[in-house]
């Protein structure tokens, strides 16, 4: 009998400190795992805020790349133009250095108009009249 009562005794003994453990490391467990729980809670919060920077990033990446492609868009219609007034300007180049005379822009019977000028008595030109010639002696 004393060994039974001793038997009991470890048994009600141990069953006391496996309670007591099975407390003490269930207290231990909740506390962490109520952190851990925080912590997840923590963490999703974060992945909620980048993932709206994100979403604002790609919002404005979208805009920048519109911007981005009108720009370009540009830059081409005013390459177009600058090599269109590059051309006129060389045409205009040619055409005000090129080498031409007069005679070769004007008509050919202008030219010969030109050319002949009558040798008599010129409008205009300091002669003497009839009167200036009886006083020089010319007339009679």
């Amino acid at each position: 009998m004393l060994k039974t009562k001793r038997q009991l005794l470890t048994k009600e003994l141990l069953e006391q400190i496996y309670a007591e453990v099975e407390t003490r490391v269930e207290a231990k467990f909740r506390t962490r795992i109520e952190q851990l729980e925080r912590e997840v809670e923590e963490r999703k919060e974060e992945a909620r805020v980048w993932k709206a920077r994100y979403f604002k990033e790609q919002e404005r990446s979208c805009k920048l790349q519109g911007q981005l492609s009108l720009a370009f868009k540009e830059i081409k219609e005013l390459k177009e133009v600058v090599q269109k007034q590059k051309t006129q300007i060389i045409e205009l180049k040619k055409i005000v250095h090129r080498r031409t005379t007069e005679a070769s822009n004007a008509k050919p019977e202008e030219a010969e108009k030109t050319k002949k000028r009558s040798r008599g008595r010129q409008n205009g030109a300091n002669t003497l009249t009839p009167c200036l010639l009886n006083k020089v002696g010319g007339f009679g």
